[in-house]
């Protein structure tokens, strides 16, 4: 799996605080898409750290 942003220190936070103003600020057309792609971003980032976790304890 290729990394996203891995190169660039921060960039990550930057992305999901630039998302996170889009939702909150930007166009009323464009913020329930952007609140809806946060969501799956947070439910997948939960679910990467429970798959880690589980493959952490089988070891």
């Amino acid at each position: 799996m290729k990394k996203c942003c891995g190169s660039v220190p921060g960039a990550k936070q930057a992305g999901m605080i630039g998302l996170t103003a889009l939702a909150t600020i930007g166009p009323k057309k464009l913020r329930p898409h952007v609140q809806n792609i946060l969501a799956v971003i947070a439910i997948a980032s939960l679910i990467r750290q429970i798959i880690r976790r589980g493959k952490g304890q089988e070891a």
